[in-house]
């Protein structure tokens, strides 16, 4: 029982962060400079697709039109000059799931920063500072694919489940290993006296 109720417990853990950056993948984020940047992204769009609103930080939302490539389009608004910033609209959300979703949340976040001019203490900002090291920590866990493996939690889990429980010390002692006399333990002695 108390390794199913765990399982279903991670289950479910894990299926919230891994539907957070579900979102639309015909939309996107545009942010363009100067004092007519709202035409200037409409001009960059084109036909492809059409300016729905804008958001808090800054960015256009750009619905894209039926059939159009999202990669595609955002690798023609990176080489606009009138465009400054240009993301997929899943970049709002870290990904949990790969490295890909979390450099491009963490690329947001600093877009966002730069529009709004807003700095946090020495000008770095705390968020971005968790993201960074939040993704050198992912970094260590993913396949070369870019990927997390969620089904490595589960069968972690399982190992240790499986593994006999750890013998308690029957002597009284505190179950260290360490011999009582060392050299060490014999300095700390001679400096108290």
């Amino acid at each position: 029982m108390r390794v199913s109720l765990k399982k279903s417990c991670l289950s479910l853990a894990l299926g919230v962060l891994l539907a957070l950056p579900a979102m639309a993948a015909d939309t996107l984020l545009v942010a363009a400079t100067g004092k007519n940047s709202k035409d200037a992204v409409a001009k960059a769009i084109g036909s492809a697709g059409k300016i729905t609103g804008q958001t808090t930080d800054g960015f256009y939302t750009v619905e894209l039109a039926n059939g159009a490539s999202g990669a595609k389009i955002l690798a023609a608004l990176k080489t606009d000059k009138s465009i400054r910033y240009a993301f997929p609209e899943s970049a709002m959300s870290p990904g949990a799931a790969s490295l890909a979703n979390l450099d491009n949340h963490i690329a947001y976040l600093k877009a966002t920063l730069a529009l709004n001019g807003a700095k946090g203490e020495n000008g770095e900002d705390p968020e971005v500072d968790y993201w960074e090291a939040h993704r050198e920590r992912m970094a260590a866990r993913t396949g070369p694919d870019g990927t997390i493996d969620t089904e490595a939690y589960y069968r972690a889990i399982e190992h240790r489940e499986q593994m006999p429980p750890a013998p308690l010390p029957t002597d009284g002692s505190d179950g260290a290993s360490a011999p009582r006399h060392s050299a060490a333990a014999g300095r700390m002695s001679a400096r108290r006296t």
